[in-house]
């Protein structure tokens, strides 16, 4: 998997090295956080989920697959119950 990373220029690694990400590895590591984090408060504060373990199992597993599209839909509608219930 290592290899695989630093041949697409997502880390800077060497065997037995230290493992550092590049900026393109960043800015991914930061959109998929992005969407865990946007998943997360969807699940919680819009449909009440409050189960935490499998909150986040199931944030872990859409967070690689969903679409900007879906990604921007699902914090708009999230902002928007939220600024509803204030």
């Amino acid at each position: 998997m290592l290899y695989k990373l630093k041949e697409n220029n997502y880390i800077h690694w060497y065997p037995r090295k230290s493992v550092r990400l590049t900026a393109k590895g960043k800015k991914i590591a930061l959109i998929t956080i992005n969407k865990y984090n946007q998943l997360k408060l969807f699940f919680e504060d819009v449909l009440g989920v409050d189960n935490a373990f499998k909150l986040d199992e199931l944030c872990c597993k859409i967070e690689h697959t969903i679409t900007p599209e879906i990604s921007d839909a699902l914090e708009n509608l999230s902002l928007k119950v939220i600024q509803e219930n204030i």
